[in-house]
């Protein structure tokens, strides 16, 4: 037998997509007063499903204060219009009074991308969804490859603070020189 299509049920050790029923579920009346403080939902199935699972929701939320993002490629979001992770993000760094572009983020998905205009050093994993990877300044290893330490140890760590070469140092190698460049 030929071998499961990657990302597809069978390669995630699903079941096969035929050995599920799909009903018309009221979500609204099985949220019931807790509808309005979902914060996501997700909409899970097989990779081939979800570009007319997402058309039919978008259709169904029309409208809506509500929003569909492709988190994997067999996995929708379904959020409120506003939340991101690049929302949630900007608020924690005006908090923190960080600025966006001393940032680094690490995504793999389209629900990233955002996230990924926001801050000043955007990497893709190398799993990553191809449309995140046009967002991005650079792509690391997959996640089973640590993508995100190395990520971390060639773009993050070089450009911390603390590995900068410091005003006072450059001021004393300029003086050795006697004002001369390199």
């Amino acid at each position: 037998p030929a071998a499961p299509a990657p990302g597809s049920r069978e390669a995630r050790g699903a079941a096969p997509a035929e050995a599920f029923a799909i009903e018309s579920t009221d979500l609204l009346g099985v949220l019931g007063e807790e509808a309005g403080s979902a914060n996501k939902v997700l909409v899970l199935s097989d990779e081939e499903s979800v570009p007319a699972l997402r058309t039919a929701l978008e259709a169904a939320l029309e409208g809506e204060p509500a929003r569909v993002v492709k988190a994997l490629d067999w996995t929708l979001e379904v959020l409120p219009a506003r939340t991101s992770k690049a929302e949630g993000l900007r608020r924690l760094l005006e908090h923190l009074q960080i600025n966006p572009r001393r940032v680094m983020a690490v995504g793999d998905g389209e629900n990233d991308i955002e996230m990924m205009r926001m801050v000043g050093l955007p990497v893709a994993m190398g799993n990553a969804m191809e449309p995140l990877k046009r967002h991005v300044a650079y792509v690391t290893a997959s996640n089973a490859e640590d993508g995100v330490a190395k990520a971390i140890r060639e773009h993050a760590l070089p450009r911390a603070p603390a590995n900068a070469p410091r005003r006072r140092d450059r001021l004393r190698k300029l003086l050795r020189l006697g004002g001369r460049g390199e």
